[in-house]
């Protein structure tokens, strides 16, 4: 853009497109090409814009939209979305921007076919496989994507309630207005060390004891309904195998003294001497 002495001289070129405006206000849309206008005034100037593939400033659309409603419509695609709701705008048939709830954008549509898929995500939480191949799945403030490995269970919490288990595999859901979570649990064995179990037996013997117990999850479900009663129970597990262990070894403690002692007095017998 350039100014001659009585002139505006104006160069669109193409993918773009200039507003005209004089005194501030909308004049018209200018074409690509070379355009020469008369301006002794100096009131006229150009804004020029990229056209192919971009978004339009939604204050600039709202201004053009209330002087001139139809231009503004033939130019933009105007994307709006309300509580619960996303959209997929795409460029030329491909997905480019994710649109979250209660926003509104404008695009460009002259040199680029915008197209609008809506989604509603208030009344079910899982992605669509097709809607999942739309959207980035890379830092998606709208989008969890739990992976549940083939030992694990996964449990589903929607705003704090347990819906479901998930099965090993990749699964995805949308956070939009709802707290979404999976907690996953271990299924495997795991080991569990009871240590420094200090005792004493009936004769007065003190005994160490360290046990390890093994234990596994077989109902999740239950698990996560009453986690403080499994920790419970293991602790009680735990408490009575140290029992029955210390039990063991006293017992065996008894028999090694009655065998020692049997021994001894068999030592100190004379064979050649009869009981009368």
């Amino acid at each position: 853009m350039s100014r001659l002495f009585l002139t505006l001289d104006v160069t669109v070129k193409d993918g773009e497109r200039a507003i005209l405006k004089r005194d501030g206000r909308f004049e018209r849309v200018l074409e690509p090409g070379r355009h020469r206008l008369f301006d002794p005034m100096r009131t006229l100037t150009a804004d020029v814009y990229q056209v192919v593939r971009t978004e339009f400033r939604l204050d600039d659309y709202n201004v053009l939209k209330a002087a001139r409603p139809d231009l503004a419509s033939a130019l933009f695609e105007t994307v709006e979305t309300q509580a619960g709701e996303l959209a997929v705008v795409s460029f030329d048939g491909r997905p480019v921007h994710l649109v979250g709830p209660w926003s509104t954008r404008v695009f460009w549509k002259v040199a680029t076919r915008v197209g609008v898929e809506r989604i509603d995500v208030a009344s079910d939480p899982k992605v669509q496989p097709r809607h999942l191949a739309m959207v980035s799945r890379e830092r998606n403030a709208y989008l969890l994507e739990p992976v549940i490995e083939n030992h694990e269970a996964g449990l589903l919490y929607v705003e704090g309630r347990l819906v479901e288990r998930l099965a090993p595999g990749r699964h995805s859901y949308w956070t939009v207005d709802r707290k979404v979570e999976v907690k996953r649990l271990d299924l495997r064995p795991q080991a569990v060390e009871i240590t420094a179990q200090e005792m004493l037996t009936r004769d007065r013997i003190s005994l160490r004891v360290t046990l390890t117990v093994l234990r596994r999850i077989v109902d999740p479900e239950r698990v996560a309904r009453g986690g403080g009663v499994a920790h419970a129970r293991r602790g009680a597990l735990g408490q009575g195998c140290a029992r029955r262990g210390a039990s063991r070894i006293r017992a065996r403690a008894r028999r090694g003294e009655r065998h020692r002692g049997d021994g001894a007095g068999r030592e100190g017998r004379d064979p050649a001497r009869r009981d009368p």
